[in-house]
């Protein structure tokens, strides 16, 4: 919780010395797949992309070991993040359908459209305009479905980065 709420207090770097101080020896595995999901999620805001990736695929390997498959998709998705920041755009895309697969299976839709919208931007990124579109479509469709406005508006302004200029 002290870690959380250093990064709302747009401390990221301290949450990351926490998490890194405390000792999480005997902890179960679902707590530390919890905790290594927010290292990653610090690591990329920090820029340490390996580091985020690395913290990603233990949360992936441990979600595997546990059988939850909704801890897979959110270990898939930060791995997405991190793989779009190297560059790394197959792999990012593989990443981010598996997670999609993971969160449809569960009947989770918001978890759908944010792994969705990674991809969308991996393809925008990559210049593939058409798909980025037809993804951002889906993904905004599944925002709506399920009420959330922040990742609506957060699509709408994908959907418009993607609109050709006239």
């Amino acid at each position: 919780n002290l870690a959380l709420a250093q990064e709302v207090a747009g401390h990221t770097p301290d949450a990351l010395a926490t998490l890194k101080a405390m000792s999480w020896h005997g902890i179960p595995d679902v707590d530390t797949a919890r905790i290594e999901l927010l290292r990653s999620r610090f690591d990329l805001f920090l820029g340490d992309f390996n580091g985020s990736l690395a913290s990603a695929d233990k949360v992936d390997n441990l979600g595997q070991s546990l059988g939850l498959n909704l801890i897979r998709a959110q270990g898939l998705q930060q791995k997405a993040s991190a793989l779009e920041r190297q560059s790394k755009s197959a792999e990012s895309l593989a990443a981010s359908a598996l997670a999609q697969g993971f969160y449809k299976a569960a009947g989770d839709k918001r978890g759908e459209a944010t792994a969705m919208l990674m991809s969308g931007d991996v393809q925008y990124d990559s210049g593939k305009l058409p798909q980025a579109q037809a993804t951002f479509e889906a993904a905004l469709a599944l925002f709506r479905a399920v009420g959330h406005k922040r990742g609506a508006g957060i699509t709408l302004e994908r959907i418009g980065n993607d609109h050709p200029k006239h």
